[in-house]
This record gives C-alpha cells, structure tokens and sequence, in this order.
C-alpha cells in the first residue's frame, strides 16, 4: 500500500479517502492513519460499496480472461498486468468517465486542479 499511495499521496497533498470494511486490520488501519488518509467504512447493506471493482472484474474476465487458456499462472498475471497497462487505462472508454479512459479522466482533473492553483 505504501508504494501506491507515495504518489498519490503526494499528488493529492496528503488527505486521500480509502475505502475499507470493518474486517480492515489494525496494521491496514494504522498504515492509513500514518498517510492521514481518510478511512472510508460503508455502512451494513450498503449494494453499491463494491459496485466499480466488481464492474472491473467482470469486464477483466469477460474481455481477456474468459476467452484465454493461460499455461502458467505467471503468464495469467503478466497478461492481465498488460491488459490493465497497456488498454483498460489509457484506452477503454468507461460510462462511469463520462465515455473517457481513466487516464483521460485523470488528466481533465489534474489540468482543472492546476488551473485552480495558478488562478
């Protein structure tokens, strides 16, 4: 979590939500603490708390690993490694983004973010 979190948190200045459970750890809790990340906790019942990873999941495996017989399970994880690199990124339009790939969507934010500061 450190490693994915130094540049955002540095992007971001510090303050960035995290969604947990209530199964989260104490050790994940802590660590959370130390970046001064917000722990986000839904609330029992709530449908939507997994509704994105659970999308992503099931359009990873119907797109790439449904159709694929991987030999290895290096070879699964480099392959989905690419996938997610090299298309479900900088490529795939997303609904959820306004019909724009999370890099184009990031990129509007971070533009929009400086315009902001330089104002």
């Amino acid at each position: 979590m450190r490693s994915a979190t130094s540049c955002t948190s540095a992007a971001l200045g510090g303050g960035s939500a995290w969604n947990t459970s209530v199964y989260a750890s104490h050790a994940y809790a802590l660590a959370l603490t130390e970046l001064e990340a917000t722990k986000s906790m839904s609330r029992k019942g709530d449908c939507y708390d997994n509704s994105v990873a659970e999308s992503f999941f099931a359009t990873i495996k119907r797109e790439l690993i449904d159709p694929l017989e991987y030999a290895t399970r290096r070879s699964a994880i480099e392959s989905i490694g690419d996938y997610i690199d090299s298309f479900y990124n900088p490529c795939r339009r997303h609904s959820s983004n306004d019909y724009t790939s999370p890099i184009e969507r990031e990129m509007k934010f971070f533009s929009a973010s400086n315009e902001g500061v330089r104002a």
